[in-house]
């Protein structure tokens, strides 16, 4: 039983890694983006961060 509570988070807090790499990934195509001339959205990297 404590087995599968533990199995459970560990998936979730892998998921949640998973999605702040790709957030960051996400941010440095944003700030190439940014050097390139396109609008700047750090803003948006930051708040998905903190998600």
């Amino acid at each position: 039983m404590e087995w599968n509570k533990y199995k459970r988070s560990f998936r979730q807090q892998e998921s949640r890694i998973y999605r702040l790499r790709y957030t960051l990934n996400t941010c440095q195509i944003l700030s190439v983006r940014r050097c390139l001339g396109f609008p700047p959205i750090p803003l948006l990297c930051q708040f998905q961060v903190f998600l």
